[in-house]
């Protein structure tokens, strides 16, 4: 998902992992 967590500090609903860099908002992967 979208890994810039510092981009988007409000807490959106993680997209499934693989969409934009290959991981989600919280995980670093």
């Amino acid at each position: 998902g979208r890994g810039r967590k510092a981009a988007q500090p409000e807490p959106q609903p993680q997209p499934p992992e693989g969409d934009d860099y290959g991981f989600s908002d919280d995980i670093p992967f």
